[in-house]
């Protein structure tokens, strides 16, 4: 009987064993073939020297009518210069939206840039994004696997909840068929707004157009940084709000006045160009640097200014739009005052 139970016991053992073994060795042998094949998690990050390169999708699983968001980082130090690829504006069974660029400056003399886009997913399939890669110097780079994030089918409540939204109306139903009186009656009608057209242009060919003045950028300016301060956004900590309304004024003013489409261009792409076109004297090209930057963490990284940080931004950009107004314009004003008296 001894002998019995030994035997029993020491064959359930070696039957657990193998089995560990296996499911073992078959865990290996997955984990081996993603990492050949280049696929990798939703999120990832890998250091190289001094510089370090992450990306992040959210959410890893999302309905398939839901969008991503995907996030490549990287730090390194200031001395460096760090270049991040751009990804393509469409890629099989996705549509890909770039939502800008920032740079937060970091402790100990580092720096990081964030690329952030919107991913959607035109149909039920797990997908994978190209690699990442981040260049410095002369010829230094380094290089990410694509993330992978599955798009799922819907749950009965989701199926449930579309039902019920305003159904899809078929071309056909909204244009009725017209019946050939309509067609002529319409065509009469025509020919009536024709005449009546012509006979307006003719008997106005000679009055003189009223030539209405328009506002220089600067004034239309000032006078959005008028009604901005008035709304007193600080007080009610709408900050993120008062640094878009901010960053818009002296962007569009940048446009208007020295047609730079500004307002399209991130914070890096506006210093470049501005460089190039001296936009930007001495005397402001850091304050207004600070300042942008200031207004991509509010924006990007949830940050909250103090209301001296807030005053003070507010000053560098009202400042800029006085210090940029032509001297003409300036002078003009006396010489109509003489004029008047």
């Amino acid at each position: 009987m001894r002998l019995f139970n030994y035997s029993l016991t020491n064959s359930t053992t070696n039957f657990f064993l193998r089995v560990a073994n296996r499911m073992f060795t078959f865990c290996c042998v997955i984990t081996m073939s993603l990492v050949i094949a280049g696929i990798t998690p939703a999120n990832i990050a890998y250091a190289e020297g001094n510089v370090t390169l992450a990306v992040e999708v959210t959410p890893v699983v999302t309905p398939y009518h839901m969008p991503v968001e995907y996030r490549v980082i990287a730090e390194g130090p200031s001395s460096l210069e760090l270049q991040l690829d751009r990804l393509p504006s469409s890629l099989s069974g996705l549509e890909i939206e770039y939502l800008g660029q920032s740079i937060d400056e970091l402790r100990s003399g580092r720096y990081r840039i964030t690329q952030r886009y919107l991913i959607d997913p035109m149909k039920i399939a797990t997908y994978q994004l190209p690699p990442a890669t981040v260049k410095w110097g002369d010829s230094q780079s380094m290089r990410l696997p694509g993330v992978l994030f599955k798009a799922r089918d819907l749950t009965e409540e989701e199926r449930e909840h579309l039902s019920t939204m305003a159904p899809v109306i078929e071309p056909d139903t909204l244009v009725p068929e017209r019946s050939t009186t309509w067609m002529w009656v319409s065509g009469i009608v025509a020919l009536v707004l024709l005449v009546a057209m012509f006979y307006g242009l003719y008997s106005r060919r000679n009055i003189p157009e009223i030539i209405r003045p328009t506002l220089p950028a600067w004034e239309i300016a000032l006078h959005r940084l008028e009604d901005l301060n008035q709304r007193q956004l600080p007080a009610s900590g709408r900050y993120e709000q008062y640094y878009v309304d901010l960053s818009a004024i002296l962007r569009y003013y940048i446009e208007d006045r020295f047609q730079v489409q500004a307002p399209e261009l991130t914070t890096q792409e506006f210093l470049e160009i501005a460089g190039k076109n001296n936009i930007l004297d001495i005397d402001y090209h850091d304050k207004i640097a600070n300042f942008l930057k200031q207004s991509d963490r509010v924006k990007f990284a949830r940050h909250q200014p103090s209301t001296e940080e807030m005053a003070l931004n507010f000053e560098v950009v009202e400042s800029y739009i006085k210090s940029t107004i032509p001297k003409e314009t300036s002078e003009e004003k006396p010489d109509e005052q003489e004029a008047v008296t």
